[in-house]
C-alpha cells in the first residue's frame, strides 16, 4: 500500500484537481491522508467531502503549524509500506504511481529523473550534489521505513532542501528513473516565490546545514583508500556545494531590496561568507546569476543589493522562460 500524504492550506481553487487525480489513480492499493492545516478557506470542508466519497481517504484537521508538521503528522498516521507526497496545488497523471510502484524494486526510494541510476546511499548523496537527483519531495516514492529517525524540520520552510539529504544518504539503496506524469500549478504567492527574510534564511540555513553535512561525509569518503573518485570527480563535487552555498547568499542578496535593507546581523555573516569563501578561482565556475550575486554580496551596501536584484530578476527571468514546461500556469 502507497500511503499519499497531501498537506493542505489554503488552495481552495486548486484543490479538487488534486484530489481527483489522487482518488482516478491506476493504482488503487492507497491510503489518503489529507492534512488540513488550519485552512481559512473552505479546503477544510472540500476535505470533509471526499472523505465520505471514498473509504481510503482520512482527514486531519489541525491548526496552522506550517508545511513540514502537516507531513510530520501524515507520516505519523501512515500505514502503507510507501509514501509519496503531493502538494495541495499541484496534480498527476492518473498512472504515476502505478509506474512508480513498478519501478521501485528493492530500494528504499525511488527518485523521478532522466538521469537513470542505481546508487548506495553515499553514491545517491553524491548524485545529489551533481545534480542528477533533485531535493525536491514530491519527485520520489518512499519506503516507509526511510523516516523511522527521519522529520521535516517543524518551524521552518524549504523542508525538502533540510531534509532530502539526509534520506539519501542513509538509504541502502536509491533507483532513479525517467518518471514523468507531475504536475505543477506555478503560483506567485507560493512558499518557493516568497521572498521575505524567514524565506531567505531559512533557505539560506537549510543550505548551509546540507553543505556542513556532505563536507563532513566526503572528507571521509576522499580519504578512504577505497574511494574510486577520480581528482576531477572530487573537484565537481567540492565546486557543487560550493555553488548550492553562493545561490543561497546570491539569492539573499538578490531579494533583498524586498525586505527594507533589514539590519539584521545574519546579512553580514552572509556578506563574510562571500568574501572568504569563493575567491575567483572558486566563483569562475558559477554561472553568471550566482556569480555576480555572490561577488556584489562581499559589499554589504545598499548598491549592492540594488545590482544583485537586477542581476537576480532578469536571469530569473530566462530560467523561466527555459523550464516554462516545468509549470503550467506561466
Amino acid at each position: 500500500m502507497i500511503s499519499v500524504i497531501v498537506p493542505i492550506y489554503n488552495v481552495e481553487p486548486y484543490l479538487r484537481k488534486c484530489l481527483d487525480s489522487v482518488i482516478e489513480q491506476t493504482y488503487k492499493d492507497l491510503e489518503i491522508l489529507l492534512i488540513d492545516d488550519g485552512s481559512t478557506d473552505r479546503c477544510g470542508k472540500i476535505g470533509d467531502e471526499y472523505e465520505k466519497q471514498d473509504n481510503r481517504i482520512t482527514v486531519f484537521h489541525t491548526e496552522n503549524r506550517g508545511l513540514s508538521a502537516a507531513r510530520n503528522l501524515g507520516i505519523a498516521n501512515a500505514n502503507g509500506e510507501y509514501l509519496y507526497f503531493i502538494d495541495s496545488d499541484d496534480w498527476i497523471d492518473e498512472d504515476l504511481l502505478e509506474k512508480a510502484i513498478k519501478k521501485i524494486g528493492d530500494a528504499d526510494i525511488l527518485c523521478f529523473s532522466k538521469y537513470e541510476g542505481k546508487y548506495t546511499g553515499l553514491e545517491a548523496l553524491c548524485a545529489l550534489v551533481n545534480e542528477k537527483i533533485s531535493t525536491s519531495t514530491w519527485n520520489k516514492l518512499y519506503r516507509a521505513t526511510c523516516f523511522s529517525t527521519i522529520r521535516f524540520p517543524e518551524g521552518r520552510i524549504i523542508e525538502d532542501i533540510a531534509t532530502t539529504y539526509k534520506l539519501l544518504h542513509k538509504s541502502e539503496i536509491v533507483v532513479s528513473r525517467n518518471i514523468s506524469g507531475y504536475h505543477h500549478i506555478y503560483r506567485k504567492d507560493s512558499i518557493i516565490q516568497t521572498h521575505d527574510l524567514k524565506n531567505i534564511f531559512d533557505y539560506y540555513l537549510a543550505v548551509k546545514e546540507q553543505y556542513d553535512y556532505c563536507i563532513s561525509v566526503f572528507s571521509l569518503y576522499f580519504s578512504d583508500p577505497q574511494c574510486n573518485l577520480t581528482y576531477e570527480q572530487k573537484e565537481e563535487l567540492r565546486i557543487n556545494l560550493l555553488k548550492y552555498r553562493a545561490y543561497a547568499i546570491a539569492r539573499a542578496w538578490g531579494w533583498r531590496n524586498d525586505n527594507e535593507y533589514s539590519d539584521s546581523p545574519q546579512w553580514e555573516i552572509l556578506a563574510n561568507e562571500a568574501r572568504t569563501l569563493f575567491p575567483y578561482n572558486v566563483r569562475k565556475h558559477f554561472p553568471i546569476r550566482i556569480r555576480g550575486g555572490v561577488f556584489l554580496a562581499r559589499f554589504n551596501h545598499p548598491l549592492s543589493f540594488w545590482l544583485a536584484h537586477i542581476i537576480h530578476i532578469q536571469t530569473r527571468k530566462k530560467y523561466l522562460y527555459r523550464n516554462r514546461w516545468y509549470f503550467n500556469d506561466l
